[in-house]
This record gives C-alpha cells, structure tokens and sequence, in this order.
C-alpha cells in the first residue's frame, strides 16, 4: 500500500489512483471523448489535477494543461488553437473566475462539446465527482510510444504561446532515466 500521491494530508495509493483515473477515463468516454480528442485541464494543484493529466491518455486522446491564472485572451488562444472538446476545470481556481471565462469564450470555440467542473457546476456543466462514478470494466485504448500525450503551450513571452507536442514516449522518458540513475 504505497502512497502515490500526499497532497493536503491526503494520502492515495497506486492502486487508488489507478482507480480514479480509470474513473474519469471511463466517464470521458461515455461522453464520446477517443483517440484524437483534446482535453483542457484549467485546475490549480488537487488530486484531480493528476487524475485529469492521466486520463486522456488512456483514451488516446491529448492533455492540455492550462495555468488557472491565465487570462481570458490567453486562455481564448490555447482553448481555440489546441481545439479542445472536453474542458475540465473549477469557478474559481487560485481566485481567477474561470467560470466567466468559459462563458465569454464558449460562443468561439466550435469544437468544445463539455465543460465539466470540479466542486460546483455552473449551468451547461458536468459535474466531476458524478462523472467519476466508480467502474471496474474500463479498458484502456492502445496507443502507441510516439502517438500524441499531451499539448504544451509555451510561456509566450515572444509572442503567442504555441503547442509543443509531446508523446507518450517523452512524456516517460524523465521517469525511466530517473529509474536507471537509481
């Protein structure tokens, strides 16, 4: 029972963590979310905030993490460039109202189908913790070691930030060299 992540004084196990993330998972894939999908995640540290970052990649589907202090015209940008479909988000991460974000940017982004909101939902909203009911028939899609991961946007101090596309295999390859250094 080794914990996998403390946070707040909250420790999870492997075991749990691999539960939640199957959780989220199997919920995003019954809201249509597969292989190509872009999901944002707008979430300051939390427990969610890993289970959000592990999720989409067993849809083959792409994280996108977002600075939950970032600005409208900022988050505007990345949201309409990375095409997201799926944002998962809180009101009001680290005091910035993100919920009014959402609802001022919404109308210019075609491709977004759901927002789904830690804590309370605004109106239009999925909730989290009702789409992370508790499933044990979730499996994973196969994806491949050079299949998209995850989109990272540069800081943009030279201009718009942009996608630095990142694939499974980089996203792992710290964590394996961090294992041979052992």
């Amino acid at each position: 029972r080794r914990g996998a992540i403390t946070f707040e004084g909250q420790t999870i196990t492997y075991k749990e963590l691999g539960k939640r993330v199957d959780a989220l998972a199997h919920g995003l894939r019954s809201l249509g979310v597969g292989p190509g999908d872009r999901i944002a995640v707008i979430l300051p540290n939390c427990l969610e905030f890993a289970y959000a970052f592990f999720a989409p990649g067993a849809l083959g589907a792409a994280m996108i993490p977002i600075n939950p202090v970032s600005t409208q015209r900022e988050m505007q940008h990345i949201l309409a460039d990375c095409e997201a479909s799926v944002i998962i988000t809180e009101a009001r991460p680290m005091g910035n109202n993100v919920q009014a974000i959402l609802q001022a940017v919404r109308p210019s982004l075609p491709k977004l189908r759901h927002i789904v909101m830690r804590g309370e939902a605004m109106p239009g909203a999925i909730s989290l913790t009702e789409l992370m009911r508790e499933t044990d028939s979730f499996q994973p899609e196969q994806v491949a070691p050079e299949d998209l991961c995850a989109l990272i946007y540069t800081s943009g101090t030279t201009g718009t930030p942009k996608a630095v596309m990142q694939s499974h295999r980089s996203m792992i390859a710290p964590v394996r060299y961090g294992e041979s250094t052992l």
